[in-house]
């Protein structure tokens, strides 16, 4: 599918393309995009089993070893794949180095899935298409990044949480002719309407989950499904083992009350501990 513009967009009538050059390169504002060293796996755990927080411990249960919950890297054996960095959203400002955690959003491309039918239900319902996507002309729920994103095949999770994942920097613009400090980050008005996007999904996905009680249960099972036919077609193994040990530090969801686009923190609630160490990134 080749990429497409929504005409009743604004946006993509006119795309921004001038440079997001930061005043302070060494902290983020909201909205601004970052590379972080993360798994697609940790906000669909935390969609997933939210009211099973054991469940998640568990790497056999919930399927955590796939091409898709990873962004691999090429260790030089051919064989073997370790954690990339991927973009996110930065979801309120702050210093990088905070040991408070982080609210994003994640992006991620899926290995080039452009259609939401190649996609999990889980990720069905909460995938947006990043413009240039082929399918921000179709029902118009798509969002910008500015300057306009270079790949027409990224989404964002809108799923809102608190991670602990090492930062790796600005995601930097590497359009020709672009600045060396040159990033990306979403304007107001997007940022406004990821955070619209977070609550309306969310609160979407608990009205379903109360009608199907067995909603969960059956995207936790398709989602392995996908998880092991993507991981058998790629013949990748991951170096990294997960352990049920708990640890310290754990990515926690985000509640957004409806009356205010501000980030609260005092409403960080819920999470679950994952099967491997956290690491800080250290000043200096």
């Amino acid at each position: 599918m080749q990429p497409a513009a929504d005409s009743r967009c604004a946006r993509c009538r006119t795309p921004h393309h001038s440079q997001y050059c930061p005043l302070d390169p060494d902290r983020f504002a909201s909205g601004d995009i970052w590379g972080i060293s993360e798994a697609t796996r940790v906000p669909i755990q935390l969609i997933l089993y939210r009211n099973r927080p054991a469940a998640a411990r568990n790497s056999r249960e919930a399927g955590l070893s796939s091409k898709w919950s990873v962004a691999p890297k090429n260790t030089g054996s051919g064989k073997y794949w370790e954690y990339n960095a991927r973009p996110c959203i930065m979801m309120s400002a702050g210093d990088p180095y905070s040991s408070n955690g982080h609210p994003i959003c994640l992006l991620a491309t899926f290995h080039g899935a452009a259609v939401l039918q190649d996609l999990p239900e889980v990720l069905r319902r909460f995938c947006v298409p990043i413009s240039p996507h082929p399918l921000s002309a179709q029902d118009g729920v798509h969002l910008h990044i500015t300057p306009e994103w270079l790949k027409a095949d990224a989404w964002v999770i809108a799923w809102l949480y608190v991670t602990y994942s090492p930062l790796q920097g600005r995601w930097q613009n590497k359009a020709p002719g672009s600045s060396w400090n040159s990033s990306y980050k979403l304007d107001d008005e997007a940022f406004a309407k990821l955070l619209d996007l977070c609550r309306e999904r969310r609160k979407q996905w608990e009205e379903l989950c109360t009608q199907d009680k067995e909603l969960r249960k059956r995207c936790v099972v398709e989602y392995k499904a996908m998880n092991a036919r993507i991981k058998r077609e790629a013949g990748l193994v991951k170096t990294r083992k997960e352990k049920d040990e708990p640890v310290k530090l754990s990515p926690t969801s985000i509640y957004l009350p409806k009356d205010t686009n501000t980030m609260p923190t005092h409403l960080v609630i819920g999470g679950f501990r994952l099967g491997y160490q956290w690491k800080e990134k250290q000043k200096g």
